[in-house]
């Protein structure tokens, strides 16, 4: 099992690159006037912006609809194990503790 830490850094990681790569594209969208391009017809229309674009409504839609859904299921994910190992830990404190007082008892 991956420690609390290590999970919460690659989630964040995978945050930071997702926004990120959201907001070159959309600076390079931006700069190209892909409105423009998509509302032209023709062979004059760069097949590199039209792709771009593509992308950027895909990311776009991930961006906004699964990320924060995502990142919601990913933290409960982690506060569930958390509390589990905690769970498991007051249990086994507690189990060892009866232990040794029923062998005081004994001797």
């Amino acid at each position: 099992m991956k420690s609390t830490r290590r999970r919460l850094i690659y989630l964040a990681a995978e945050v930071v690159f997702v926004l990120c790569l959201h907001a070159l594209l959309k600076r390079w969208m931006a700069g190209s006037h892909v409105a423009a391009t998509l509302l032209s017809a023709g062979p004059h229309t760069p097949r590199l912006v039209l792709a771009g674009a593509g992308l950027f409504a895909a990311l776009r839609l991930f961006t906004v609809l699964l990320l924060p859904g995502l990142v919601l299921a990913s933290l409960g994910g982690i506060l569930y194990d958390r509390l589990q190992c905690t769970e498991r830990r007051t249990d086994d404190q507690a189990s060892t503790g009866s232990r040794a007082s029923s062998v005081r008892d004994r001797g």
